[in-house]
């Protein structure tokens, strides 16, 4: 059993860098690479694709991934878990298939889906689900005619099968940024699932790492600080099985990983920091420590988790109307400096 594991990111949404799988595997060593492809309104466009040809609804960036790099991939043994199955991840699982098969490889590939639930609807209702709107508390009746896309937030469990069966790359539906990062963890420490800290752990550095290179200067307020923005390094972590965690990067690459960089991911899109929930556990972000360790490390220590949810978060979308509108807005001290730089 592994008393450490370093897990690169290699991507946080669908149109993020496509030559950083390729950086990752090539500047240094790694274990695994998780990949993010899914906000929730990709899930509409992936639906809507699929409806005009089942045999898309997936991420199809990831499939020049692979065809690109599985050499690395399999020479390096690195495990790769991506959620760019979107709405069809057993389509996703073939393409891959059929890559591997057209360069003469052996690919074992996991599949993790179940979390589309657009046929289940109306016996769900029938059963006894409200499906109330979480934020604003509108009933479900009322919106279920224009429905796109319902699906279920999985957490980590499947993914953990998938490894166990030796899956080489994972490709899964929705599951969550931060169960694809808990996964791999479960897996080599042999953790149980209610080991609350630990998987608050796993919890909080799946988030720092889940929007690519957010967390290594790509989105710092103190933008001075980053040396250089070109050839940007993803962040990567290093976990141990005790649950401390330090955030890195490959050396020799740009950006920057500091306690400010760390911070600012720390708080994107965190709503209550004393409960910050996920399907394998909640975490309190309210007691994360950080440390400088070192040039571009930081160390993240000290998390304490409680029990998971009862029941699982489900992300919906429906047609109310058309819309569309574009801006970039650079703001803040030396903003025509900024600019430049960006």
């Amino acid at each position: 059993m592994k008393r450490l594991i370093r897990i690169g990111n290699a991507g946080g949404y669908w149109g993020d860098d496509l030559t950083a799988l390729r950086r990752q595997l090539e500047g240094g060593p790694l274990d695994y690479i998780t990949i993010d492809f899914l906000a929730e309104i990709t899930m509409s466009i992936l639906q809507g694709q699929r409806k005009k040809n089942p045999r898309l609804g997936y991420a199809t960036d990831f499939v020049d991934q692979v065809r690109e790099c599985l050499p690395l991939i399999l020479d390096k043994k690195v495990t790769v878990i991506t959620n760019a199955g979107g709405v069809n991840p057993l389509a996703l699982g073939k393409a891959l298939l059929d890559v591997a098969k057209s360069q003469g490889r052996v690919l074992r590939v996991g599949v993790v889906h179940g979390d589309d639930i657009m046929d289940s609807l109306d016996s769900l209702t029938a059963s006894g689900e409200s499906f109330t709107n979480l934020e604003t508390g509108e009933k479900f009746a009322g919106v279920r005619s224009r429905v796109l896309s319902a699906n279920v937030y999985l957490g980590a469990e499947p993914v953990v099968r998938a490894l166990k069966a030796g899956c080489q790359i994972i490709v899964t539906g929705r599951v969550t940024d931060t169960g694809i990062t808990v996964a791999p963890m479960i897996h080599e420490f042999g953790w149980s699932m209610n080991d609350w800290d630990k998987i608050a752990a796993g919890v909080v550095a799946g988030h720092i790492i889940e929007c690519g290179c957010q967390a290594s200067g790509g989105n710092i307020s103190d933008w001075q600080d980053v040396k250089s923005f070109h050839n940007m390094g993803y962040p990567i972590i290093e976990m141990e099985s005790t649950g401390e965690i330090v955030v890195t990067k490959h050396p020799r690459t740009g950006g920057i990983i500091s306690e400010k960089s760390v911070k600012e991911q720390l708080v994107y899109e965190m709503g209550d920091p004393s409960n910050y929930i996920s399907p394998d556990g909640i975490a309190r972000f309210d007691t994360i420590q950080l440390k400088q360790a070192g040039k571009d490390r930081v160390k993240v220590y000290g998390i304490v988790g409680k029990p998971a949810p009862p029941k699982l978060k489900i992300s919906m979308a429906h047609e109310d109307g058309w819309k569309i509108s574009g801006m970039l807005l650079v703001s803040g001290p030396d903003t025509l400096t900024k600019a430049k730089v960006i």
